[in-house]
């Protein structure tokens, strides 16, 4: 059912930041020439805030005082990359980063937000019905916009450690249209977003860079069964 990414957003939460100084501007452009990361520095809160960015693929790569955060928003004009993918991308980031600045992680978080398929109107209201308890007066059994979020706590075993992790998923209808192309026709559809993120209360610095792939692995486990649950739901 799932037509289009919209956005994938993962942060790394390090409590240790990687600054705008020249020597890591330096490397960066050196170790990510064939990514085409481009650096800059912007102005936040009084810091300074180092960011790589590839226009064309719609990354960007944001490091604050506290966490790296890692965006990759879709448009008409890109190519459809899954959400490992895009993981795959960023643990070879992390792990070039760990080349110049040594760190380790105590928390991480995973989300997305994908557009199902075009669906006939009364499918649309189908599956209003089949997530909530409409009423029936003024037309609130019909409504043409809507929001439906859960947000839980599960412990799961990520590689050898088992990790509690909020689970947070949110289905919407929601009409509009891609403003990246003008001839694009406003849609009507339903979206997914699903966000995993370890809790705060961990705070082990636990993720280092030799086994960052086997907690990203175990989190998009997670991330493909609640996709596929939820999808099957409301078919």
């Amino acid at each position: 059912m799932i037509d289009k990414n919209i956005l994938f957003a993962i942060s790394i939460i390090t409590g240790n930041q990687i600054t705008s100084d020249t020597e890591y501007i330096t490397f960066f452009i050196e170790k990510f020439a064939d990514k085409k990361l481009v650096p800059t520095s912007t102005k936040q809160n009084e810091h300074d805030i180092l960011k790589l960015s590839n226009s064309e693929e719609g990354i960007i790569i944001t490091f604050l005082p506290d966490r790296i955060v890692f965006v990759k928003m879709f448009n008409s004009t890109h190519q459809k990359t899954s959400i490992s993918e895009f993981c795959t991308y960023i643990i070879e980031i992390w792990s070039t980063i760990n080349e110049k600045h040594q760190i380790s992680a105590n928390r991480l978080g995973i989300a997305s937000r994908v557009l199902f398929k075009e669906l006939p109107q009364e499918v649309l209201q189908d599956i209003y019905s089949k997530i909530f308890v409409p009423f029936n007066d003024f037309n609130f059994d019909k409504p043409i916009g809507w929001t439906k979020e859960s947000i839980s706590q599960i412990t799961r075993q990520i590689g050898d450690i088992p990790e509690e992790l909020n689970v947070v998923t949110e289905l919407r209808r929601l009409q509009g249209s891609f403003n990246d192309n003008e001839s694009s026709p406003s849609f009507d559809r339903i979206e997914l977003g699903v966000h995993i993120n370890t809790i705060e209360g961990n705070t082990d610095y636990r993720f280092k860079v030799d086994n960052i792939k086997r907690v990203f692995d175990g989190i998009l486990e997670l991330h493909t069964e609640l996709t596929n649950l939820i999808t099957n739901h409301i078919k």
